[in-house]
């Protein structure tokens, strides 16, 4: 991280918070209470004077901890090198581990802090079970509020008109490492349960397709309605799950003015 800032800068998505002492304050307090819950279990066992024997708990929890810290390690630096190279302008991540998850980082991140956990376990008993607060706050944390939704929004924003993009997001997991091979022949449900691929993360590249046809609507409908329902689009199946996330009073809008200039002779 000191390296990503040094070469890059600090992280311009704070850059409004410096304006608000009150969100500062906010942000700064929160960032303590975070690093405070994540290391809840660690903090836990440190206080007591239990020594037992060594567990496979203790085995598997370091475990975790090592492959979490090496893929996080790994995901930073494949991505400081992708980012360095003059190639990466206007493109996506898609080399080392970023070629298997659209987060690698924060999958390190989780296991790491689920390890901590785990070799816990040996030593809470009780109340000290709440410890588990820890990386059941991370977990959500980073898959619903600071991090894979932010990126994939703006992943969203950024590519979600380029066809290869879309392809990418539907055959690369969103967080657990898998080959392209295996997780894109995946049923969509599957990907949803097991593997956290949750339609919060296809929200905006959804909204950027039906922005997309309603901007043509007008000049489709001339020729022919059909042509609607399969804008850069032969698979009706794809564009039917498309169709809900419609913004209805635009739709309107629209078709309110291809009446218009209907019933105006096409002027």
């Amino acid at each position: 991280m000191v390296i990503r800032i040094l070469r890059w800068g600090e992280d311009k998505r704070y850059d409004r918070m410096r304006h608000n002492v009150g969100n500062l304050a906010v942000f700064f307090i929160f960032q303590g209470l975070w690093v405070w819950t994540v290391t809840l279990p660690v903090t836990v066992v440190n206080a007591s004077d239990k020594d037992p024997s060594i567990q496979a708990e203790d085995i598997i929890g370091w475990i975790m901890w090592f492959v979490g810290t090496i893929v996080e390690i790994l995901a930073d630096k494949d991505k400081f090198s992708f980012k360095n190279s003059p190639e990466s302008k206007g493109k996506w991540c898609e080399i080392g581990l970023w070629k298997y998850s659209r987060h690698p980082n924060y999958f390190g991140d989780i296991l790491l802090t689920w390890g901590y956990f785990v070799a816990s376990l040996p030593i809470i008993e009780g109340a000290e079970w709440l410890v588990l607060i820890g990386p059941v706050f991370l977990t959500l944390l980073l898959l619903f509020v600071s991090g894979l939704t932010i990126l994939e929004k703006s992943g969203d924003k950024k590519f979600g008109n380029v066809e290869a993009y879309r392809v990418y997001k539907k055959r690369t997991s969103p967080l657990i490492p898998l080959p392209r091979s295996i997780y894109g022949n995946l049923p969509y449900w599957f990907k949803a349960v097991f593997l956290f691929e949750f339609p919060i993360y296809n929200r905006y590249l959804n909204r950027n397709r039906v922005l997309i046809n309603l901007m043509a609507l007008p000049t489709l409908l001339e020729h022919d309605i059909i042509e609607l329902l399969y804008v850069q689009s032969k698979d009706k199946t794809e564009v039917e799950f498309v169709l809900p996330y419609l913004w209805i009073h635009e739709f309107v809008d629209e078709v309110l003015k291809l009446c218009w200039r209907v019933s105006d002779g096409g002027k």
